[in-house]
């Protein structure tokens, strides 16, 4: 089996939830997309926006497949095509697993899991830490037990897991700059700033892109 797949498989989630970003995403870019083409905007002013748009939701839609372990191609294309759509059935979709013993397993520790909440009757504060730790228990055992289905299928992954490429370190700076700048100073840390920075680099590559579309339509 291809070793991406294995591996988001082998961690599934035990609680997957809709991604309210990628829903409330595809709204703003729905509402966008009806504005821009119901008021009277010049086309040197809306081909670029709606040119970043789109540029946004492929990357994001290709992001959101990788991590729902489907075809990353068919969903940038659909999200070429119907932007805010595709962001928002994205966004209720949970992760692909087309093994059906294993998804039949991901089921059983799920319905596990919601039974021990519901009959979980203890005050808020001690509900909460008990939830906690039913969860991390079963997202253990979950774990465990899909290594046991694949080795009793003789599923292996094709290879190692990659190791992931380290963020550059202006990547790293403009993150900590960002971070910074937020009220949360318990955020400060290498990941933190590491995401806040390929974001920065994303809005600005963004901007570029945009720019360059306006000089060229004005041309």
């Amino acid at each position: 089996m291809n070793s991406k797949e294995y591996y988001k498989i082998l961690h599934t989630p035990l609680q997957e939830k809709d991604d309210t970003s990628l829903i409330y995403g595809g709204g703003i870019f729905l509402v966008l997309f009806v504005v821009i083409n119901f008021i009277p905007i010049e086309l040197a002013l809306r081909m670029p926006v709606l040119l970043v748009i789109v540029f946004i939701s492929v990357f994001w839609a290709i992001h959101r497949a990788e991590i729902l372990n489907r075809n990353k191609i068919i969903w940038g294309i659909c999200a070429f095509i119907f932007p805010p759509i595709t962001l928002i059935i994205l966004g209720l979709m949970g992760t692909k697993i087309g093994i059906k013993p294993i998804k039949k397993l991901v089921y059983e520790h799920r319905k596990k899991y919601e039974e021990k909440i519901l009959n979980n009757k203890l005050p808020e504060k001690d509900a909460v830490a008990l939830n906690s730790k039913i969860y991390t228990e079963l997202s253990a055992q979950l774990k465990k037990d899909i290594s046991s289905k694949f080795n009793e299928l003789n599923i292996e992954p094709d290879s190692e897991p990659n190791q992931p490429s380290s963020p550059s370190r202006f990547t790293i700076w403009i993150g900590g700059l960002t971070t910074s700048l937020s009220a949360t100073k318990s955020n400060n840390n290498t990941i933190i700033k590491a995401r806040n920075g390929y974001i920065f680099n994303f809005i600005i590559l963004i901007l570029i892109i945009a720019v360059l579309i306006y000089v060229i339509i004005k041309s």
